[in-house]
C-alpha cells in the first residue's frame, strides 16, 4: 500500500482520533480491521529507529473529557499499527502524558514515544523530564524536543552552559 493511498483511505482513522464520538469510533472500530498491521514506516532521520508514518499526537488524546475514550482511543492506535506517540508536557497540564502512561502501559517496547518541555535551564528542565517520564510510567523516552522556542534568547538559553541542553533523557535523575 503507498502513502497516497494509505492517507486517501485511512482518513476516517485521523477522524476518528481527532473527535472520538459514538459514530467515529465505531467507523474507527473498521478502521482496525483494515489497516492493522499496513501502516507504512520509514526511518526517522539517522536513528535507525522505524516509526509509521502517522502518530498519535497527545494534544488531542489530552482534550478527550471521557477518560475511557482516551484509553480507547490510544488502545485502538496501538492495534492499528501505529508506533509513534508524541506529546509535551504542556498539553492540559500534564493529562495527555498521564492518559499516556495508562494506555500504553506494557506496550513501551515496542512504541516510539516522544515528549517535549519549554523549560530552558537545565535544572528547570530536568525537573519537567522527571515528572513527565513519571507521568509516562516509563524510565526514557526516545525524543525529547524544545517546545515553542519563539526567540534568539531561549536558544543561547537551552545552549548555554547551565541550558536544557544537558540534561539527559535517558534515565530520570
Amino acid at each position: 500500500m503507498n502513502r497516497r493511498k494509505f492517507i486517501k483511505n485511512g482518513s476516517n482513522v485521523a477522524i476518528a482520533f481527532a473527535v472520538a464520538d459514538p459514530f467515529l469510533r465505531t467507523l474507527f472500530a473498521y478502521s482496525v480491521e483494515q489497516f492493522a498491521g499496513k501502516i507504512p514506516k520509514r526511518v526517522l532521520g539517522k536513528t535507525g529507529e522505524k516509526v509509521t508514518i502517522m502518530g498519535l499526537g497527545g494534544w488531542t488524546v489530552g482534550r478527550i473529557k471521557d477518560e475511557k475514550v482516551a484509553l480507547d482511543v490510544i488502545s485502538k492506535a496501538f492495534d492499528v499499527g501505529i508506533n509513534f506517540f508524541d506529546t509535551a508536557h504542556s498539553y492540559q497540564d500534564g493529562r495527555s502524558e498521564t492518559l499516556y502512561g495508562k494506555g500504553l502501559k506494557g506496550r513501551r517496547d515496542k512504541i516510539f514515544l516522544m515528549s517535549k518541555s519549554t523549560k530552558r535551564t537545565k535544572d528547570e528542565a530536568q525537573k519537567e523530564l522527571d515528572l513527565t517520564l513519571k507521568r509516562l510510567q516509563t524510565d526514557h523516552l526516545d525524543l525529547w524536543q524544545f517546545h515553542s522556542i519563539k526567540t534568539k534568547k531561549d536558544v543561547d538559553t537551552i545552549f548555554a552552559p547551565g541550558g536544557a541542553y544537558e540534561v539527559e533523557i535517558g534515565r530520570a535523575s
